[in-house]
């Protein structure tokens, strides 16, 4: 699917879409035409839908119907989120676009999203580059939840923090220049333990790319629901469910999401370590060895460089990588 070129006007900046879906009947119709009705930039929209079972499939055909610049996958297996996503990356045409952005199903984009964000990269730059803003998030009433990330803007400014702490880049914000996309396919990886979007946030920011962090901005509104796989209002997350947490965390730390950041540590260091600076290496190395060594949990817990979104956090999470629990 080719970007044409209006010869008659100025050219816009040229945007591939990569959007997957899942069982988005409610929600993929409001996403698809918000994306299409984007300003100041050209759209082609690729959509991979993930064997969904019910009217997905059909509503996704009567709008490729409809508009020129969609094209369709429908996969034969399903592939869970991040292998979704990340196929369509590492198939992505970057020599046909200006930028690369992503899409869930279940969002809805303000007319300027695209634009925010191409106006703080360089399409041109041989330099691996990503910019991401805040979210919006809207209950089933249309009412606003807030800003869920805006907090994190604290550890975007810490070099560190992306390694031990929940990923605040969320995919459905980010845009990517041609030179990203092309380092993620030098790799194509699926053993990185997170979230797709953890994975292409690391790759930029420990590889010496430029991350442009807009965490006070959002141009997204989410549809908060039962169905999100992330989310303030996510059912997993009632008031029971976050206090047995807290007391868990507070007590013994959290065993399976610290595998998880071993082990994308672990994958980042062994597909990207040649191509990180001494400082970084060291760094990522910490991580990966801090389960074994003392040494290694020291160094991260003196690092100033290393927080959550408040003090107390901070010191909770030093404590827990200290005494091995975390």
């Amino acid at each position: 699917m080719r970007i044409s070129k209006d010869k008659t006007t100025p050219a816009r900046p040229r945007i591939r879409v990569l959007m997957t879906t899942y069982n988005g009947e409610k929600t993929v119709v409001d996403q698809v035409e918000s994306i299409l009705a984007q300003q100041d930039v050209e759209v082609a929209l690729l959509i991979a839908d993930d064997c969904s079972s019910d009217a997905t499939r059909s509503i996704l055909e009567r709008l490729a119907a409809e508009h020129d610049n969609i094209e369709l996958i429908f996969n034969e297996s399903n592939k869970g989120c991040s292998k979704n996503f990340m196929d369509l990356i590492y198939a992505c045409d970057v020599d046909d676009c200006d930028f690369v952005a992503l899409a869930d199903q279940d969002d809805v984009w303000h007319p300027d999203k695209l634009a925010a964000a191409v106006s703080c990269l360089d399409a041109k730059s041989d330099r691996p580059e990503l910019y991401y803003a805040g979210i919006d998030n809207v209950g089933a009433q249309g009412n606003s939840l807030g800003n869920e990330y805006a907090p994190y803007r604290v550890c975007a400014d810490n070099y560190a923090s992306l390694l031990l702490v929940q990923n605040w880049c969320l995919g459905c914000t980010t845009l990517m220049n041609g030179a990203l996309v092309r380092r993620l396919q030098e790799h194509p990886v699926y053993d990185f333990a997170r979230m797709y979007d953890a994975w292409i946030h690391m790759v930029a920011l420990y590889t010496g790319g430029r991350v442009v962090c807009d965490l006070e901005h959002a141009h997204v509104d989410r549809l908060i629901s039962e169905d999100n796989l992330v989310g303030v209002m996510n059912e997993r997350r009632s008031p029971v469910y976050l206090a047995r947490k807290a007391t868990s965390w507070a007590l013994e730390g959290d065993p399976e999401t610290s595998r998880k950041h071993t082990e994308a540590a672990r994958c980042l260091l062994r597909e990207y370590g040649d191509q990180m600076d001494a400082d970084t290496r060291e760094l990522v190395q910490a991580v990966v060895e801090r389960e074994t060594s003392q040494e290694a949990r020291e160094f991260l817990a003196q690092r100033d460089d290393l927080v959550m979104t408040s003090g107390p956090r901070t010191r909770w999470l030093k404590s827990m990588i200290r005494r091995g629990r975390f």
